[in-house]
């Protein structure tokens, strides 16, 4: 359960900060990018990149 709370604070950060996508993934518990981003690709199909670019508010 942690890690799903853990999971969506990071996307959170994403939407809502110029944090770089490394940064956030550290510190939400992610032990590197790769895990981080094959997360990502299971959850949504998309990298956090991706994510980011398609939720972000302008």
């Amino acid at each position: 359960m942690a890690a799903i709370i853990s999971f969506v604070k990071s996307q959170h950060s994403l939407i809502n900060t110029d944090e770089s996508i490394l940064s956030i993934a550290l510190e939400h518990g992610f032990k590197n990018i790769s895990s981080y981003n094959r997360l990502f690709m299971k959850m949504y199909r998309k990298t956090p990149t991706e994510f980011r670019k398609i939720y972000r508010r302008k």
